[in-house]
């Protein structure tokens, strides 16, 4: 019969298939999820056309052995009828989705180019004088005042927090996740607000040296040092992306302890 020539011969495609994947097992390190649905396909395939053999058989033995018997034969037809409808709408399906579309019956990973965005750049230059004195900026249309900035609007010249300060937060928790994405969550959610208060332009001098990195005043979201001194990513008196840049640059240097923020 067609159907059951059919179905051994996707057996044996299945049984090749198995041999070929064992030799090259030793050249991968892993399945990935298109190569495990493949082979979960492929063993439906197997299993159900083996199951329909195996019931043809056992109608065809139903039906030789029921010596004339009505309700034996037909019950046989039965057997086998349900086998053969099976096997046809097994390999039917498979014929279809492979005349329509080959690749409809073989799926492949999708791989997605690095996105550049994702590399940290270099922190641009700070616009920071001797001293780490901050010199001009945009007060975005008064947002940056004196209260708010005080050595003026180092970390948000785009003036992004004036605009919308949610949207900010969504773009600087974006940035964390690309530059960081172990540590998103806890910079965000922990070390940001506690140093800063999502506040870009934040500065302070703490009178005993203790409670800042640097006597000289801590700078920005991250509350890090001024432009100039020994280490040198410990500097915030840059706009915000270079502020994240620097943070996860010293936490990847020196850890976590940097800020007290940080447990």
């Amino acid at each position: 019969m067609f159907l059951t020539a059919l179905a051994v011969k996707m057996i044996n495609l299945f049984l090749v298939s198995l041999v070929l994947a064992a030799e090259e097992e030793e050249k991968t390190i892993g399945l990935t999820l298109a190569e495990k649905v493949n082979n979960f396909y492929n063993w439906a395939l197997a299993i159900g056309a083996i199951a329909a053999l195996g019931i043809i058989v056992f109608g065809g033995i139903l039906y030789i052995t029921s010596t004339g018997s009505p309700g034996r034969l037909r019950e046989a037809r039965a057997w086998i009828t349900a086998a053969l409808v099976g096997l046809i709408i097994l390999f039917g399906s498979f014929l279809i989705l492979k005349t329509l579309n080959p690749k409809l019956t073989k799926l492949e990973d999708i791989v997605l180019p690095i996105n550049p965005e994702a590399v940290m750049p270099e922190p641009p230059v700070g616009g920071v004088g001797a001293g780490c004195g901050y010199q001009g900026g945009n007060t975005c249309n008064g947002y940056w005042n004196s209260s708010r900035a005080p050595k003026g609007n180092f970390g948000d010249p785009g003036c992004e927090f004036e605009f919308s300060e949610a949207v900010a937060k969504d773009k600087l928790y974006a940035h964390l996740q690309l530059i960081d994405p172990a540590y998103a969550d806890h910079w965000f959610y922990t070390v940001i607000p506690c140093e800063s208060s999502y506040n870009p332009n934040e500065y302070f001098r703490c009178g005993g040296g203790n409670c800042t990195p640097q006597p000289t005043g801590a700078w920005g979201l991250f509350q890090t040092g001024c432009q100039g001194s020994a280490h040198p990513n410990d500097y915030g008196n840059v706009p915000w992306p270079a502020q994240a840049n620097n943070a996860v640059r010293i936490r990847q240097d020196r850890g976590g302890a940097y800020w007290g923020c940080w447990n």
